[in-house]
């Protein structure tokens, strides 16, 4: 080689390495690029505002129904991302606000101990799916996360999904008892036991064939779409997941394969709340009588609550048929405790959770769903069993003593009596025949005077303007209506 072509050799070479050293560089550069952009992470406001859009998207399977509003907060250690819709009526745009905000205070007092200098942060992130129907329904899946950062990265914490099919002429929310009839739970139970398989295989839980058992009550959780009906599952309930994972599973069931197990009046059962209101609830049941009370409310389109005793729901013949017509025809299960203990208040908080607690069990297992309200043997409680039983409690306004003088003309005296009955809990029992015949006498006359009947949560929701909580006792001085909205 001669000198000359050695130059030119050591020359080449020497660009080599400066170019080989600059792509280097450049893809070193990428891939930190890729990192920061790509990561499960977020630095500053402008990074968080992509990490909070990025999960709106990930969370918005189909927005049909609704304008998007997005609220985005930055901050050190703790941040927020939300993304609800606005809909139609004031009342449902108020119970998605009302479950978010709780749902943001609860972030902030169970994260409240991070520390920023020592780069600890948090973030609550709340998107949603909204879904047209062949119903008088929208419907709205709202999923919310908590992450919190491990190192560089966030680890998922929590990811749950709440679910709302929202009635377009009344506004609330209508549960498992307004879409479904019959025995439904063991048909969707197979229905989704197949399609979490074949969806999911090899990632499901060991176990979690029992997680959607006929009596599991797992089906709660659910929207209606153009096409069927969407389960939600939340995280790591039925499949496996990891910290970078959300965990939620999800499976759609259409509507001909739930033939005949989807009521026709899905969405058509309206409350005026610009008409007088008045519910009529019935303790200790079911009994041999409570049938005759539900023919009076089936024949007059009528409904009203019913707290019912655990130990009556597993003993008395033909009681989980009797529950589940109480659902069907639009009426509202409460738990009445497991064998009726007096004075909750003084028997210690653990053994009244127990026994509240063997109740509803009883009845979840006798109707698939658990009960929505709870009122405590003799109308005693205080606030500290209340909590832990976490179940919303609810008294009275209106007594007919009918346990008392068993007598259908003093039964409906008494009710009487109270004079206007607009936003009115009457207690009643639905062991007695004289109170049989006074719902039936009563009834058809207030329905004559403009009354229509409701049950105590939606008294609640559209006479007093609250949506019902768990931890609160409404009270005997509660249910008082003055005419103007609370």
């Amino acid at each position: 080689m001669s000198r000359s072509t050695k130059k030119h050799y050591r020359v080449n070479t020497a660009r080599l390495i400066i170019v080989l050293a600059i792509i280097a560089v450049v893809i070193a550069g990428v891939v930190v690029g890729i990192k920061l952009l790509g990561g499960r992470s977020y630095h500053n406001e402008s990074s968080f505002q992509k990490y909070a859009e990025k999960f709106f998207d990930t969370a918005a399977d189909k927005q049909s129904v609704g304008e998007s509003s997005n609220t985005i907060s930055y901050g050190e250690p703790l941040s927020t991302g939300v993304q609800i819709p606005k809909l139609d009526m004031d009342i449902s745009n108020d119970i998605l606000k009302d479950e978010v905000k709780d749902e943001k205070d609860n972030f902030s007092t169970d994260y409240s101990g991070l520390d920023p200098e020592a780069k600890d942060k948090a973030c609550f992130l709340a998107g949603y799916s909204s879904y047209e129907t062949p119903y008088k329904v929208q419907s709205v899946a709202l999923t919310s996360v908590i992450e919190q950062n491990s190192g560089s990265d966030m680890e998922v914490k929590s990811g749950v999904v709440h679910t709302y099919n929202f009635s377009t002429k009344a506004g609330a929310s209508i549960g498992a008892a307004g879409v479904f009839k019959g025995d439904y739970a063991p048909v969707v139970s197979k229905l989704v036991t197949k399609a979490l398989d074949k969806s999911y295989g090899d990632k499901l839980r060991d176990g979690w064939k029992n997680k959607v058992s006929a009596d599991s009550g797992a089906f709660g959780n659910f929207v209606l779409t153009k096409d069927g009906i969407r389960f939600y599952f939340d995280k790591g309930s039925v499949i496996k997941y990891d910290t970078k994972d959300y965990g939620i599973a999800v499976c759609d069931i259409s509507y001909d394969d739930l033939s005949g197990y989807v009521r026709d009046d899905v969405g058509k059962r309206v409350i005026d709340t610009s008409k007088k209101m008045v519910c009529f609830t019935f303790d200790d049941g079911p009994s041999i009588y409570t049938n005759d009370l539900l023919d009076i409310f089936e024949k007059y389109d009528a409904v009203g609550t019913f707290f019912e005793l655990g130990q009556n729901v597993e003993n008395v013949k033909g009681a989980s048929d009797i529950l589940k017509r109480e659902l069907e025809l639009g009426c509202e299960i409460g738990t009445h405790s497991y064998d009726h203990p007096y004075f909750l208040s003084t028997i210690g908080v653990k053994k009244a959770k127990a026994n509240v607690q063997k109740g509803v069990n009883a009845i979840e297992k006798a109707t698939g769903q658990k009960p929505t309200v709870f009122r405590p043997p003799g109308g005693e409680i205080n606030q500290k069993v209340e909590n832990a039983i976490d179940i919303p409690c609810i008294l009275w306004s209106v007594d007919s003593l009918d346990w008392s003088n068993r007598n259908t003309a003093q039964t409906v005296a008494n009710i009487e009596k109270a004079g206007n009955l607009d936003g009115k809990v009457v207690l009643m029992h639905s062991l007695y025949p004289s109170t049989v015949r006074a719902v039936r006498e009563l009834v058809p006359k207030l329905e004559a005077k403009g009354y229509q009947f409701v049950t105590v949560s939606e008294m609640i929701q559209y006479r007093y303007k609250e949506n019902i909580k768990s931890n609160k006792i409404y009270g005997y001085n509660y249910f008082y209506y003055s005419g103007d909205d609370k």
